[in-house]
């Protein structure tokens, strides 16, 4: 085959299609680091408000209808919904699409879902992408709005962070998919060892009495089932626990291991460590005024900027452009409301004044 070819196993990285075949690109969230990570992401993003930018200028416009308000235009989710569903695809799986139909002077917005996508590559040596929705073409959204047409439906690819590699997007989840296994495998060693009445195995049950073995037996049993569901062992003939020969999570290091692995995941979706509620370098417990403005700006350029600069980038295309560049048309995500944050504003056409965005 010439030009494009389609996937094949062979030509997949080792371990890479069981990854998505076992559904650990989305059950990752079973993780509690992810889990928290993905979802400040994807809160914090829907809660900025998306508006116009005119040229370079501060002013901004609101956004059009048929983005504030997808559902009246077909569309099965609403903007807030929409975000969301675009931010975690970007995260879990490396990229979002929309499916884009023009009506009239509007734009339908559907999500595709990532296992509908697939995404040739070209052979010739230029980086250049082709996508098959359900097994049949789909042109990506025109560039040029001469171009669009009534009813076409066109793809929008909207990815996270595209490298050599993955032209086609890349997210965090897949980056880190055999630390993520690591993380999976020592939280399912935890659970093993604190589930169940398990992590007392090492303790001895004590008496100063004679007893039977088959008492003694009957004891541990009681005790461990006991323990099993959850309830409080309540011992009889002088029986003591003692658990100092046990095993203990501390001694274990299983509180550092999870910390360890939550400040990985952290730092691999931008976000600081704080905001997870880790203690900072240095053994701190608290933030400082000045840290925290740190940690919000480090928050917002790091974990926010990236997936919202994507979007912007990508909804744009749908903007009609200006008779000139101070008339042209971008999409932006509006930081002014950010905490702390001090509002410059600018007037726009209409004369009112709108708070200026400084991130896309």
């Amino acid at each position: 085959m010439t030009g494009f070819q389609q996937r094949d196993l062979a030509q997949v990285i080792p371990g890479y299609v069981s990854w998505y075949e076992s559904g650990s690109a989305s059950h990752g969230l079973a993780l509690p680091a992810v889990w928290s990570c993905v979802r400040l992401i994807a809160a914090t993003v829907d809660q900025l408000e998306v508006r116009v930018q005119l040229g370079d200028r501060p002013a901004t416009i609101a956004a059009p209808s048929w983005l504030r308000f997808p559902r009246r235009y077909g569309s099965a989710l609403d903007l807030g919904d929409l975000v969301q569903y675009i931010v975690t695809a970007q995260l879990l799986r490396g990229a979002a699409y929309l499916r884009c139909i023009r009506v009239g002077e509007s734009w339908r917005l559907d999500v595709l879902h990532n296992d509908s996508v697939q995404v040739q590559r070209s052979t010739s040596g230029v980086v250049s992408l082709r996508y098959l929705v359900d097994g049949e073409e789909m042109e990506h959204v025109p560039a040029i709005a001469a171009q669009w047409r009534e009813g076409q439906p066109c793809i929008l690819p909207i990815p996270y962070l595209v490298v050599p590699d993955h032209p086609e997007g890349i997210g965090p989840v897949q980056a880190m998919r055999q630390a993520l296994e690591g993380y999976a495998k020592a939280e399912s060693e935890a659970a093993n060892l604190l589930d169940g009445g398990k992590a007392y195995q090492g303790g001895i049950l004590t008496t100063d009495q004679e007893i039977s073995a088959t008492t003694a037996e009957r004891y541990q049993d009681r005790w461990e089932s006991n323990r099993k569901l959850g309830k409080i062992p309540v011992l009889g003939s002088g029986l003591r626990y003692d658990s100092a020969i046990g095993l203990k999570p501390s001694d274990a290091q299983w509180l550092e291991s999870r910390a360890y692995s939550t400040a990985i995941v952290a730092a691999a979706f931008g976000i600081p460590p704080s905001y997870l509620g880790l203690s900072l370098i240095g053994g701190q417990s608290s933030l400082s005024y000045s840290n925290a403005q740190d940690s919000d700006r480090q928050y917002r350029r790091a974990a926010v900027a990236p997936a919202t600069n994507q979007i912007a980038n990508a909804v744009s295309l749908l903007l009609p452009p200006g008779r000139n560049p101070a008339e042209e048309t971008r999409l932006v995500f509006d930081y002014t409301r950010w905490a702390g944050e001090q509002p410059t504003t600018g007037t726009v056409p209409d004369g009112t004044d709108a708070a200026a965005p400084e991130e896309g």
